[in-house]
């Protein structure tokens, strides 16, 4: 096995750990809302960046929010708040939460 293979399969162990019912839809669309950084991002680019149906696209930043698609509690990672310019496009950030649970699992300082 290669190092970067090894590195890979490391990784994906240490988000298991920390969220056991990843997938990788799930997780690709985390890391297209950290990508976009603090200014955040709309549910259209979460979509379009990650190759992700729109009404997946929702689900899945809904899994990652304080509360799921059914309404029970969920880890917190991201926040989706409406566009101050445009009330009925979401934006979506990374909570504290939510960066302090990559630089653990991708061993970032």
């Amino acid at each position: 096995m290669t190092a970067s293979r090894r590195e890979l399969l490391n990784t994906i162990r240490s988000i298991r750990a920390l969220a056991g019912d990843m997938t990788l839809a799930r997780l690709q669309t985390l890391l297209v809302i950290a990508e976009a950084g603090d200014q955040g991002i709309s549910l259209t680019e979460v979509s379009k960046r990650g190759d992700l149906l729109p009404s997946n696209t929702s689900k899945q930043v809904r899994s990652w929010s304080k509360l799921n698609a059914r309404k029970q509690p969920g880890p917190g990672f991201v926040v989706a708040e409406a566009d101050d310019m445009d009330l009925s496009t979401k934006i979506c950030r990374l909570t504290p939460k939510g960066k302090t649970f990559l630089r653990e699992v991708f061993k970032e300082d």
